[in-house]
């Protein structure tokens, strides 16, 4: 009985399928991010300026009103007790939006465009990035902070995995309820996940960090980006670019690398001469 065989280019397109997957789905997946973040911005247009006026003070009220900084690490998995606390219930209904955003947080430099929704849990951080309980909310302020949450290294979608790239000097936005406020880096620091430091409030300053796990695939430690608010408020942020993460480049080389094998398999066998018995 023979067995059945595959001829070699089968065996190559099915491979390049495979590696393209990968790409193609996270691809797909930031896209559809960014289709949520533009949601979000187009409910806040339609919206009256009294009606956003509104949520503004409601959050700068909020934020008037905390007394101390309360941070449980969001990757630690930890009982916070917190969902059933009045406070927690004030917060959510902060901010609320139909669309569940609370806000979209832009990266120019590294793609980044990710609607912002209450609080850490895991389902949260599956689908965006997350606001940190027990920071300012969103909406800017003298002697604010803001913490803004995502992952590195999920399977399927890019997030903060390109957050290492941002130095001192670049900026990032915020776009809450029509308004846009601009952040330029001014440290980056790498720490433990129980040091809170450096997100504390600054007597005089409006600020905001940007947090995600490093190293890539280890997470011990947390990536702190801060900014430091820039006025006058843009009108709107810089657009964003298409996010390829470094894993992406490599799938993309060896794609390429296939093809080429592919290619040359086919032009050889076109080349061959068959020989025929006299």
């Amino acid at each position: 009985m023979k067995t059945k065989t595959f001829h070699p280019a089968v065996i190559i397109i099915v491979g390049i399928l495979c590696l393209a997957y990968p790409i193609v789905s996270t691809l797909w997946n930031n896209h559809e991010a960014k289709v949520v973040s533009q949601e979000y911005i187009g409910h806040v247009l339609n919206q009256s300026e009294e009606a956003k006026r509104a949520h503004i003070k409601a959050a700068d009220d909020y934020n008037a009103a905390r007394t101390g900084f309360k941070f449980v690490d969001p990757y630690q998995k930890k009982d916070l007790d917190k969902k059933e606390s009045a406070d927690y219930k004030k917060y959510l209904n902060t901010l609320a939006d139909p669309k569940e955003a609370m806000g979209v947080v832009k990266i120019p430099k590294i793609g980044v465009n990710l609607p912002i929704y209450h609080g850490t849990s895991p389902e949260t951080l599956q689908r965006g990035a997350g606001h940190l309980y027990g920071s300012d909310l969103p909406v800017g302020g003298i002697n604010r902070h803001t913490v803004i949450t995502a992952h590195t290294g999920l399977a399927d979608i890019t997030m903060f995995d390109q957050l290492t790239s941002i130095k001192k000097r670049d900026y990032f936005y915020l776009q809450v309820q029509g308004g846009t406020y601009k952040y330029q880096v001014i440290r980056t620091n790498v720490v433990r996940p129980e040091d809170i430091s450096t997100l504390q409030r600054i007597n005089g300053q409006d600020l905001a960090t940007l947090l995600t796990c490093t190293p890539y695939g280890v997470n011990s430690h947390r990536l702190l980006v801060t900014g430091i608010r820039v006025l006058p408020d843009p009108i709107s942020a810089p657009a964003d670019s298409w996010q390829w993460s470094w894993w992406m480049l490599a799938f993309l080389a060896a794609i390429i690398v296939s093809l080429y094998i592919f290619y040359t398999v086919v032009r050889n066998k076109k080349k061959i001469v068959p020989v025929h018995e006299k």
